[in-house]
């Protein structure tokens, strides 16, 4: 009977012990639920023509970090500097739920680099005023989601907020906290429908360049690139 009673005793402490060294929430300081990053040029380019536009979808990046990893896995230290970097340090903090690690769709990805600056050019002559290899970034927009209002606004109202702006238009912090997706497409199309061999380059917050290229058949009708 005693030894029932000492068996019964440490199976509860073991299990006890387990539920302290994995609880199913824990609080992270931040909003983001996955930091990507595009510092090794690692990320993706979609590109389509379709009815006379040129569109170029990119994903920046591959999976650096997440809240998951702060709150349950092993790494608390890039997620916190990310956080503490966009100002996205929620006084209180959130509650973070342990779900194996899976997506929660209530939480953004962001791009863990604040972009500076994109230059777009061709390896063909676009029209009268652009020449091969000038830059093509008044004809060019960019589509992108920010988290930086919601942050600005104590973390309230809209979690993500849409903007387009022709990139010549960019001032040097409209990329800042961004969703690690983004679009860039044309308002114009070539004078002469020929293939065109499109740079696009990525000015990051850490100095680096991160270059990417597209092969662009204008006299298609739809096209894709990786």
């Amino acid at each position: 009977m005693q030894k029932h009673k000492i068996l019964y005793i440490l199976y509860t402490v073991l299990i006890l012990a387990s539920c302290e060294v994995r609880q199913p929430a824990q609080k992270v300081p931040g909003s983001i639920e996955k930091y990507y990053s595009c510092r090794d040029g690692s990320g993706s380019c979609e590109v389509a023509v379709l009815n006379d536009e040129c569109i170029l979808a990119f994903k920046l990046g591959t999976y650096l970090t997440s809240d998951y990893e702060y709150a349950f896995g092993n790494d608390k230290t890039t997620y916190y500097e990310l956080c503490a970097k966009y100002g996205d340090m929620i006084p209180d903090g959130r509650w973070c739920f342990d779900s194996g690690g899976g997506n929660n769709d209530m939480y953004g990805d962001a791009l863990a680099e604040s972009v500076r600056a994109i230059h777009i050019t061709s390896d063909a002559a676009w029209d009268d005023e652009h020449d091969a290899h000038a830059l093509l970034d008044d004809i060019f927009v960019v589509r992108y989601s920010s988290f930086w209002p919601y942050v600005q606004n104590g973390w309230s109202g809209e979690y993500l907020t849409y903007f387009e702006k022709r990139i010549s238009d960019l001032s040097d912090n409209d990329l800042y906290f961004i969703s690690y997706v983004l679009e860039l497409s044309t308002t114009s199309v070539p004078t002469v429908a020929v293939q065109h061999t499109l740079a696009v380059d990525f000015l990051l917050d850490t100095g680096e360049t991160v270059a990417y290229e597209a092969a662009v058949d204008f006299s298609a009708t739809e096209t894709q690139h990786k």
